[in-house]
């Protein structure tokens, strides 16, 4: 389900990123979809799934993932707890950090790379 690189991070420190492996979205996802429902994820796959594969990945995590409404700009959010509202909109931004054990910055990726500092 997740690959983690292999790094002298601090412990605290951690990096995943999923695979399509290990979730319950039926094709054409198959099988780990977690574009949020939020993003439009549930016009083309069940919002039920979207959930179970977020909170499967979360609990690899070990963390709670914020998901973002990522775009090209130069919008910066720090995360908290809050932001783990289920009624909460997405944060629209480019980057995110956060310094809360237990929340974690998510973002999904297609042709772009990921940075993590």
């Amino acid at each position: 389900m997740v690959l983690q690189p292999d790094w002298p991070a601090p412990a605290q420190v951690r990096a995943l990123m999923s695979s399509r492996a290990g979730g319950v979205s039926q094709a054409p996802f198959d099988s780990l979809n977690l574009r949020p429902v939020a993003l439009g994820g549930a016009d083309q796959d069940d919002a039920t799934a979207i959930s179970e594969n977020q909170r499967r990945f979360g609990a690899a995590l070990g963390a709670q993932p914020v998901w973002l409404n990522q775009v090209h700009g130069a919008q910066v959010r720090r995360l908290t707890r809050a932001d783990l509202d289920p009624g909460a909109a997405l944060p629209v931004v480019d980057a995110a950090v956060c310094t809360e054990p237990g929340v974690a910055c998510a973002l999904l990726v297609a042709d772009c790379l990921p940075v993590l500092l």
